[in-house]
């Protein structure tokens, strides 16, 4: 494990999901869960978002919003999202962070020319609705 040895995980079923780490100088890290998840919607619950209430920030390189309207769109597309598989390895795109209410936040990598939302383990097709909106906070 990066940094230290594992301290604790939480379950796939106890949201949020992620790893807390002890470093060797006695310190704690986190470390956030980053899948396999086979949709949006199971990778929303791992932490702990179970409405667009749940989202405090959307951000993508120079662009961040905390509109409700924005989030609420984005949380309705990011829901319907399903996993096809491994991320491409050599794609290069832009950072996604999604910010939640319970201060954990979810790092993807969005590649639009592909049309794809990757975390470590999963590569998620976009779509045109969701693609329109990421696109929107660049501006």
């Amino acid at each position: 494990s990066p940094g230290g040895s594992l301290y604790a995980l939480a379950g796939l079923e106890d949201a949020p999901a992620f790893a807390v780490l002890e470093r060797e100088d006695g310190s704690f890290a986190y470390a956030a869960y980053e899948g396999p998840a086979e949709s949006g919607e199971a990778l929303a619950a791992l932490y702990g978002a179970d409405s667009a209430e749940s989202l405090s920030s959307l951000s993508l390189e120079s662009g961040t919003s905390r509109d409700e309207a924005v989030l609420e769109e984005f949380y309705s597309c990011f829901l319907a999202l399903e996993s096809a598989g491994a991320p491409p390895e050599s794609a290069e795109g832009s950072l996604l962070r999604v910010g939640f209410q319970n201060g954990l936040v979810l790092r993807m990598e969005y590649l639009p020319e592909e049309g794809l939302l990757c975390t470590g383990a999963d590569a998620y097709p976009a779509g045109e609705e969701l693609a329109a909106l990421l696109d929107s906070l660049e501006q």
